[in-house]
């Protein structure tokens, strides 16, 4: 969510009673079953890059997985392993992005009949992973010069500022005043030559202007809370979002998980 001048960042989350017991039930099967990672890895994704409001709690979801394989001794590569395959995944996804033709994951690939990936619930992952230091800060700049230089649309816009409210959830010097400033003269130098539409142009960018300045370089909280919000049930979505995967690769999944439940 982005947050006004007056408003304090907040951010959406399934409960932490949810979060460990599903993080627990995904550990002892990928501990007994180490060849189901890359399908637990591509529901993990699909779950939070076509449903916006699940990128935090899925996030924090890896990191209890991690923290639990590294206290197994016999599981540490296993967590390694979970911890490349996300994040790089995540890494790619973005870089690899069509940008131009970004959008909030309300069609289908003409390709593939998946929902398409939703461009701010990327963005708002990759911040979550940054905050939460599995992706790092170098990593991040890298990839917000990538979007930054490419900035033709509002979305776009929004993209970035996406992008920054995830990944300063926690305050660091390594998103230095330097670098918010460059990327907020880039894409006002880009918006200044653009030729598509541009009436909502000066409102988007003041939003994410006003957030750096007030809310990052001037912030005074050394972390932005997240918030329980009862309306989010990870277990569903992530069920959910079998039926964006094809139905050989979840079918495991779903029978383990149905069985978890009786």
């Amino acid at each position: 969510m982005h947050a006004t001048s007056s408003q304090i960042m907040q951010y959406p989350m399934c409960s932490g009673n949810e979060l460990r017991r599903i993080s627990s039930d995904y550990v002892e099967r990928l501990a007994a079953r180490s060849e189901i990672l890359n399908d637990v890895v591509d529901q993990f994704l699909t779950t939070a890059l076509t449903q916006r409001e699940y990128t935090r709690s899925v996030a924090y979801t890896i990191v209890l997985m991690l923290n639990s394989f590294h206290k197994q001794n016999p599981n540490k590569n296993l967590g390694k392993a979970l911890w490349q395959k996300f994040c790089g995944d995540v890494v790619s996804y973005f870089e690899n992005y069509d940008w131009k033709n970004a959008n909030e994951g309300n069609g289908n690939d003409p390709e593939t009949g998946l929902v398409s990936i939703d461009a701010l619930a990327l963005c708002a992952l990759v911040g979550d992973l940054t905050s939460l230091k599995l992706i790092s800060y170098h990593r991040f700049k890298n990839m917000t010069r990538l979007l930054v230089r490419q900035v033709e649309t509002c979305l776009h816009v929004e993209c970035i500022h996406t992008l920054f409210s995830h990944a300063a959830a926690r305050a660091t010097p390594e998103i230095h005043p330097v670098f918010l400033f460059e990327c907020i003269r880039t894409v006002k130098k880009r918006i200044s030559h653009a030729t598509g539409p541009i009436h909502r142009f000066p409102e988007e960018v003041i939003n994410f202007e006003t957030f750096v300045r007030h809310h990052l370089i001037k912030r005074q909280a050394a972390e932005f809370p997240s918030f329980h919000d009862k309306r989010l049930n990870l277990e569903d979505a992530l069920m959910a979002s079998c039926a964006n995967l094809s139905v050989w690769r979840c079918f495991g999944l779903v029978n383990e998980v149905q069985q978890y439940h009786e």
